[in-house]
């Protein structure tokens, strides 16, 4: 601003005005404070001076490999001191430096070598693993990034992975169950090789035991889960085992990984007789076939088909429902039917259809600004401390490394099931008719409406808290949701609307509804989102959400509640969901 005419005194005055606002010594935001992080990041880089470029955990941010975090890194030649800014010093190699949006930053392959030294291993992996998945890694430019850097401390986090690329290993989650057989003296598995004709992940040609990355976790949608489910029926049709493993469970459980790992290994089955010849590209063993196995899955599927169709044609099977959810099960597991759903669990807990529904209605989740909790699995966290996540980005697991959880509860109103419904307690009458009705339950270790007020002391805070999402799908195919509020539910917030129900004041409440200040009983229009205020995790589904904290929808790991309430003796400060009138009543107006 000096080199564009501007006196000292007059960016002084610009300030006072709020015309320019203080980004950093020497950068200011001109017009509003507030900046979105890429006017930080570039803020701070020009800051930097010549040959400063944004790196570490910022490059990897603005690579979209890792959640924001608020400090801003930069690299440059020289050291200086900066306020605000973390410098690192050092020289970037010309083919190292490129731009993102107008900001200069450090390549997609320096970056890793960058983060290594700043980040624990596991939060590595993810970075190393997301740049993969995103299509990002160019592995001549990493190994030419690792040459030039000899002698840096991040190279030990990544050569593994690069020797992994090496191998042929195509994911991190590959290169970690060589390191797990490895460090546990595991027989190696052969890699990549084919079998039946398809190639394989990891192959222990003489136990016919094969273990394979679980699609839906890494690529994320239905069709790969459906893709690997033939593709394992097809496989155990013709006497393979095979074990599908994700990155939850070798970080939750890899000694129970090892376990099974360890006794698959050590059990080496008979070999099965062939009447046929291998396939093109398929080794003499790998072409063995048993008949055994293929008779025994025309018999379930026959069995499961039958069972299907007398309920397809309306003909009363004691247990329809059931039958209906076995059926499901058996066809998915036997390749024989089209869609399979998203999670085994939700399939076997509701059948395929509404299996699917549950996981394509849960919203995306938007966390009010500065907020800290997130969901989790009640029966693996009550605490703040292991309930707590980032404050920024995509949230999908908490400091602790619990997965951001919510817990399913089926209300199924329609013709075919609510014989089966209202005998189990349900009221399906009236308006509730026709209707399936999905409740995602959220758990949050405590809630404290008024935290950060000094006077508030304990008011409005109490331990335990469960919150809701719920939406209704008509007939037609047409969906509602809302979202539980204090003492009621609502669909978006505002100064007016809202308030007589959060307060549970039901007078007002219905006169509100009565001349449409609010929709009826806080129903409305399906927006795939929930939007969470910081305190007290009350919600709604409607408005401008903050864009800064959230959870896709498709990341919240969803568990069936109804087994779970049945056999859980946990003693909760507040009334948990199924002793609650809206588990029975899926149009309770009120949240006891």
């Amino acid at each position: 601003m000096l080199d564009a005419g501007l006196s000292p005194r007059t960016i002084r005055r610009r300030v006072e005005t709020g015309r320019l606002h203080l980004l950093y010594r020497g950068a200011y935001a001109f017009g509003r404070a507030g900046v979105s992080e890429r006017g930080q990041w570039l803020g701070g880089v020009l800051v930097g001076g010549e040959g400063a470029l944004l790196s570490h955990r910022s490059a990897a941010s603005l690579w979209g490999l890792m959640a924001h975090v608020p400090l801003v890194e930069i690299t440059v030649p020289s050291w200086r001191r900066v306020s605000g800014i973390a410098l690192h010093e050092g020289g970037v190699h010309p083919d190292e430096r490129t731009e993102r949006d107008g900001i200069p930053v450090t390549t997609v392959a320096r970056t890793p070598l960058d983060i290594a030294e700043v980040v624990s291993e596991r939060e590595f992996g993810w970075a190393f693993e997301e740049a993969d998945r995103l299509g990002l890694l160019d592995v001549p430019e990493l190994e030419s990034v690792c040459a030039r850097g000899f002698g840096r401390r991040g190279l030990r986090l990544v050569r593994p992975q690069l020797d992994a690329v090496r191998l042929s290993t195509r994911s991190p989650l590959e290169a970690r169950v060589l390191e797990l057989c490895r460090a546990h003296s595991l027989l190696l598995p052969e890699t990549n090789v084919k079998v039946l004709g398809k190639e394989v992940d990891a192959y222990w040609p003489e136990q016919r035991l094969m273990v394979e990355a679980d699609g839906f976790e890494f690529h994320g949608h239905r069709a790969a889960f459906e893709r690997d489910r033939a593709r394992d029926a097809e496989m155990q049709v013709a006497g393979y085992r095979v074990l599908r493993l994700t990155h939850r469970r070798l970080d939750e459980e890899p000694e129970k990984v090892v376990a099974q790992l360890r006794h698959l290994l050590s059990d080496v089955p008979a070999p099965r007789s062939t009447k046929g010849h291998p396939g093109p590209g398929t080794s003499e063993r790998e072409g063995e076939r048993g008949q055994g196995t293929v008779e025994w899955v025309g018999l379930v599927a026959l069995v499961a088909l039958t069972l299907a169709g007398l309920v397809a044609v309306g003909v009363r099977v004691p247990g329809s429902a059931l039958a209906s959810a076995i059926a499901s099960r058996i066809l998915c597991a036997a390749a024989l039917a089209d869609h399979c759903g998203d999670e085994p669990r939700l399939i076997a807990a509701y059948g395929d259809e509404v299996g699917r529904l549950v996981r394509k209605h849960m919203p995306t989740i938007f966390f009010e600004e500065g907020s800290r909790a997130v969901p989790v699995d009640f029966r693996r966290c009550r605490e703040t401390g292991c309930g707590d996540a980032a404050e920024h980005g995509f949230v999908r697991r908490t400091r602790a490394g619990l997965p951001v959880t919510a817990f399913v509860h089926v209300v199924d109103c329609r013709p075919d099931a609510v014989e089966d419904s209202e005998a189990a307690g349900v009221d399906c009458s009236g308006v509730r008719a026709g209707n399936l009705y999905l409740q995602y339950w959220l758990y949050y270790a405590d809630s404290a409406t008024l935290r950060g007020v000094p006077i508030a002391g304990d008011a409005g805070y109490h331990r335990d808290d469960w919150e809701s999402v719920q939406v209704r799908i008509r007939a037609d195919g047409s969906a509602d949701e809302r979202a539980s509020s204090h003492n009621g539910y609502n669909d978006r917030p505002g100064p007016i609307r809202g308030w007589a129900s959060d307060a549970g004041v039901a007078p007002i409440k219905d006169a509100e509804e009565a001349i449409g200040l609010r929709s009826e009983n806080g129903w409305g229009a399906e927006t795939h989102m929930l939007i969470v205020s910081g305190g007290s995790h009350a919600g709604h589904v409607d408005g401008i959400p903050d864009l800064e904290r959230l959870t896709p929808g498709s990341s919240v790991h969803l568990v069936p509640l109804e087994p779970v309430a049945g056999a859980t003796g946990a003693r909760f400060a507040v009334t948990p969901p199924w002793r609650k009138h809206v588990w029975r009543d899926p149009e309770a107006a009120d949240t006891q």
